[in-house]
């Protein structure tokens, strides 16, 4: 197979931040084992888990090497494997794109779970004891469940099906000249492709369309926009931070 200009591109960079990536998450948890004070607490198993999730990600990026086509009509999506060292085979490379695809929504959980974390122990630390040791649990159920939440959704609403891969073939025919025919992917089309008994051409999945507007809603809440407003769950935080904080009396000072 030819692979095109901007394959190869994306293909090199995938390499570069996979190292990158690895290189990142390994000098985190050395830096939390080795040189974070034990007033962090409970948070040291936070960054744990986090260290650990960071490199399960990298490591599944890694393998999976997901490479995007958008539909030439703008119906939709694809995005598949583009592995050039070994063959995963049908079944495990489509496990891996769709783990993939929770990884992705789990990261949006450990970024809240980062500024809810920030306002319990500011403004409520009797709170704390409840994720410390065994609380570890909770913290690892809070990003857990959207992972896992978001992979079933995956898995029945954007897998491969016949209609939808004769018809995102011609797409990754005329642009990547790739045969998507017997290849594992997730596509997403929003819109009904072809004639059935129930829908025609053009008419909205509003399953698709409503699992993809679920994922922006999440992902806008909880990472911001592009405008570098604060995600939602940031400002929540925030402002209970600094409205606690002003409540609570002034210290008098004495003065000799």
């Amino acid at each position: 197979m030819v692979y095109s200009t901007w394959s190869t591109v994306t293909h090199i960079f995938g390499w570069f931040s996979f190292f990158t990536a690895i290189w990142a998450t390994i000098t985190l948890f050395v830096l939390i084992e080795k040189k974070s004070r034990k007033e962090f607490g409970g948070y040291k198993n936070f960054l744990r888990v986090y260290c650990f999730y960071a490199f399960i990600f990298s490591t599944i990026d890694w393998v999976v090497q997901p490479y995007a086509v958008m539909d030439i009509n703008g119906l939709g999506y694809v995005f598949y494997s583009e592995n050039r060292l070994f063959d995963l085979g049908y079944s495990l490379s489509h496990l891996l794109q769709i783990l993939y695809c929770g990884c992705f929504i789990a990261s949006s959980s450990f970024l809240s779970l980062n500024f809810i974390y920030r306002y319990v122990s500011s403004c409520h630390s009797h709170y704390l004891h409840y994720i410390q040791d065994f609380g570890l649990i909770l913290i690892i159920a809070y990003c857990i469940l959207p992972f896992v939440i978001w992979s079933i959704c995956v898995y029945y609403i954007f897998s491969p099906t016949s209609e939808k891969t004769e018809y995102i073939n011609m797409s990754t025919m005329q642009i990547e000249n790739f045969n998507i025919s017997g290849n594992p992917y997730v596509g997403v089309i929003c819109y009904y492709i072809l004639t059935t008994p129930l829908h025609n051409y053009g008419d909205v999945d509003w399953w698709t369309m409503g699992a993809l507007l679920g994922l922006i809603i999440f992902q806008i809440d909880n990472r911001g926009d592009s405008s570098n407003i604060r995600p939602g769950t940031a400002k929540i935080s925030d402002i209970l931070t600094r409205r606690l904080n002003y409540q609570q009396p002034a210290i008098p000072t004495l003065t000799i």
